[in-house]
């Protein structure tokens, strides 16, 4: 079983359940899996496939501080279905709440604003841009060309991607909060 496998059956269970809403955590996701806790665990592509699997209305409610880890926390709505039936009693699907199918070099979507906040760590929907300044500046400060500046040209340019993926991903950012009125830096 993966991940999603694991995710859906999650979604499945709770929806015969009748529940509007399940909060999913990374650890227990994880665990249910296998392979967690332990030396070869797969944390990262856990909370990369937990991420993947939001859509408008679902928000983050606990997120580690470096991003991937065991107390992500992400409550989703239900159901979850991919086709609901309409009133003429024909299936459609539902519309994908992406914007833009455009990757960054992560393969986050570009338009997402739950991926936008979540590419810097931030709960969705943001109380203000402090969190989002703070982890901007923290991540800067980490891929910033100049820390490889004495390192190979490849080393220089993979930083200049990654800063420039930073820089990308907070101006979106902003302009999300800038509409929202949420800009309290």
């Amino acid at each position: 079983m993966d991940f999603n496998e694991a995710l859906q059956e999650i979604f499945a269970a709770a929806e015969k359940q009748g529940k509007s809403k399940i909060a999913v955590n990374s650890g227990l996701l994880h665990r249910r899996v296998g392979g967690y806790p332990g030396s070869h665990h797969r944390m990262p592509t856990c909370c990369s496939a937990m991420r993947a699997a939001m859509r408008h209305g679902d928000i983050i409610t606990a997120s580690p501080p470096k991003g991937n880890g065991a107390s992500l926390t992400i409550e989703y709505q239900l159901p979850r279905s991919s086709s609901r039936k309409t009133a003429g009693g024909e299936h459609r699907e539902k519309q994908n709440e992406k914007t833009s199918n455009e990757k960054t070099e992560s393969g986050r979507t570009n338009n997402n604003p739950h991926e936008i906040f979540a590419y810097f760590n931030c709960t969705f929907p943001p109380q203000n841009g402090k969190r989002l300044r703070e982890s901007y500046l923290h991540m800067i400060k980490e891929n910033h060309p100049d820390k490889v500046a004495d390192m190979s040209k490849e080393f220089i340019e993979l930083a200049e991607k990654k800063t420039k993926e930073i820089n990308d991903m907070y101006d979106k950012a902003l302009a999300y909060l800038k509409t929202e009125g949420k800009n309290d830096q």
